[in-house]
C-alpha cells in the first residue's frame, strides 16, 4: 500500500518555516500588524486564565461565607486588594502609554496586576481549602 505524502499548497517551503514567522516578514506594516495581533492575543489568553481564576477565587469565598469559616482577614484582604490591583494596573497601563508602545500593549501590561492578584488568590485559597 503506497500513501502519498501530503504536500504544501502554497509552495515548497511553508512547511519549513518556523513558528511564529510569516511570509512577508521585514515590510514594516505587516510586521506590526503581527506583532499587535500577537499582543492582542496574548491579552485574550491572559484575560481568559484571569477569569478561570478569578470564578475559582469567588467560589472558593463563597463557600466559607456560608459556612462561617471566613476569616476577618480574608474579608479584609477582599476588599482592599481591589484597589491596590487598580491602582497598579492604571500605572502600567499609563507607562506602557506613555512608552509609545500602543494600545495592545498597554491593555497587555494594565492586565498583568489582575491577573497576578487572582493567580496568587487561587493558589492560596485552594492551599487552604485542601488543607
Amino acid at each position: 500500500m503506497n500513501i502519498a505524502r501530503p504536500r504544501a499548497i502554497a509552495g515548497p517551503g511553508i512547511l519549513r518555516r518556523p513558528f511564529g514567522a510569516h511570509p512577508l516578514k521585514g515590510f514594516p506594516m505587516i510586521d506590526l500588524a503581527f506583532s499587535t495581533a500577537l499582543q492582542w492575543q496574548r491579552w485574550a489568553f491572559g484575560a481568559a486564565q484571569m477569569m478561570v481564576s478569578s470564578a475559582t477565587v469567588i467560589q472558593i469565598r463563597v463557600m466559607q461565607m456560608s459556612l462561617g469559616t471566613m476569616h476577618p482577614e480574608e474579608a479584609t484582604r477582599m476588599v482592599f486588594e481591589k484597589s491596590s490591583a487598580l491602582a497598579k494596573a492604571t500605572e502600567m497601563t499609563n507607562r506602557a502609554l506613555a512608552a509609545n508602545k500602543g494600545p495592545a500593549a498597554a491593555a497587555l501590561a494594565g492586565l498583568a496586576p489582575y491577573s497576578q492578584a487572582t493567580r496568587a488568590n487561587a493558589q492560596r485559597l485552594s492551599r487552604r481549602s485542601r488543607g
